[in-house]
């Protein structure tokens, strides 16, 4: 009977190591600035009657149709758009917040936006 050779007794290959793929990198939109989006503002071609406004601004972007309400303690966002890669995106959120005395409503659609905002402030007096 033969002896076995050192080459036998070598260790065995380890196996090949397992390797974890890089998370996904999500590209929605954030529901923090995406109503921001919709509001006409003084950047925007804007127009201002009372609590009204009218704005022109971007066709394309993270907003191309939407709105944002915002009411006493709830905020609402809905975005169709396009993200950082010019994909289309969507988002839609809605939240609970801590009370104010504040109404708004706004909505985008292509380049145009309308607003209306409503501040209740002078109805809500706390003393301490």
């Amino acid at each position: 009977m033969a002896l076995p050779s050192a080459q036998a007794d070598d260790q065995a290959v380890p196996p090949q190591q397992q390797t974890f793929e890089e998370a996904p990198v999500h590209t929605a939109p954030n529901p923090e600035t995406a109503g921001d989006k919709a509001n006409p503002k003084l950047g925007d071609k804007y127009l201002k009657i009372a609590c009204l406004s009218f704005g022109l601004g971007e066709v394309l972007g993270e907003m191309v149709c939407g709105g944002m309400q915002e009411c006493f303690c709830f905020r609402n966002v809905s975005a169709c758009g396009l993200n950082g890669e010019n994909c289309p995106s969507s988002l839609s959120s809605c939240e609970g917040r801590m009370p104010n005395a504040k109404f708004a409503e706004y909505q985008k659609l292509f380049c145009l936006k309308t607003g209306c905002d409503l501040e209740f402030a002078p109805l809500f007096v706390s003393k301490c």
